[in-house]
């Protein structure tokens, strides 16, 4: 029984490492969220085409959606640099950190259970043994009577 609530107990920890080793690629994420050349989506109820035409600003038009693609300028592009190469390596040593974690909690999940059923096995044959023997010292789960 205990050996079922702990492969159980295992399969949900699992799942959550799984989420995070998935879900939680940092270095993409930050990647994506900084890309230069990605134009910004401004609404059309929040600025007008005219000024962005006096302002000299490239940007393309959706009708449908009633939004403007604005591209970045020179400065925004070049904060989006900036950050890249000074938090890449950090998210990398944080995605670095998430794999170890899941392969060394999976691993030291695998020895617990393997511990556990290993423990089961001695208990049965304890059981076994004892289940002709009257004076078997031990009693109906394996364990010392005494």
């Amino acid at each position: 029984m205990e050996g079922h609530l702990i492969k159980k107990y295992n399969l949900r920890v699992i799942a959550v490492l799984f989420f995070f080793t998935f879900y939680g690629c940092a270095t993409p994420t930050l990647w994506k969220a900084t890309d230069p050349n990605k134009y910004v989506e401004v609404s059309a109820d929040y600025i007008s085409e005219e000024h962005l035409t006096s302002k000299g600003i490239t940007y393309h038009r959706d009708d449908k959606r009633g939004v403007y693609y604005i591209e970045k300028d020179n400065l925004a592009k070049l904060k989006d640099y900036t950050v890249r190469v000074f938090a890449t390596p950090v998210s990398v040593m944080l995605d670095a950190t998430l794999s170890i974690l899941v392969v060394g909690t999976l691993g030291v999940l695998w020895i617990i259970d393997s511990d556990l059923d290993n423990e089961k096995k001695e208990r049965q044959q304890k059981r076994d043994k004892c289940s002709f023997d009257p004076d078997c010292p031990y009693d109906k789960n394996g364990l010392y009577r005494y």
